[in-house]
């Protein structure tokens, strides 16, 4: 139903939130944290946490971890543009 499929996907997305949360260890703004989650909810945690997007956040290099959200617009190794879209809304959300 889809009262069950939103309480699916809200058990998910935090879930999601959890995982990503406990692999930033530098402050951020609430409109990166939204990027970031959309960001983790596609790709999953482990992949955000293993990231050079994480990397660069957590060196404290805001800009340059937005900027790597634009990175990660292929699946099979073939840009996709829907993948392209969605992380550049997610880029633009980031820098705020």
């Amino acid at each position: 139903t889809p009262e069950r499929a939103l309480i699916r996907l809200l058990a998910s997305a935090d879930e999601h939130a959890k995982g990503m949360a406990a692999c930033i260890s530098v402050p951020i703004a609430q409109h990166e944290y939204d990027a970031y989650l959309s960001f983790t909810y596609n790709v999953g945690v482990g992949a955000f946490c293993r990231s050079n997007l994480n990397k660069k956040l957590n060196a404290g290099e805001y800009e340059a971890a937005c900027e790597e959200l634009l990175k990660w617009d292929k699946a099979g190794g073939k840009t996709l543009p829907g993948l392209t879209k969605r992380r550049q809304e997610e880029y633009r959300l980031c820098l705020g």
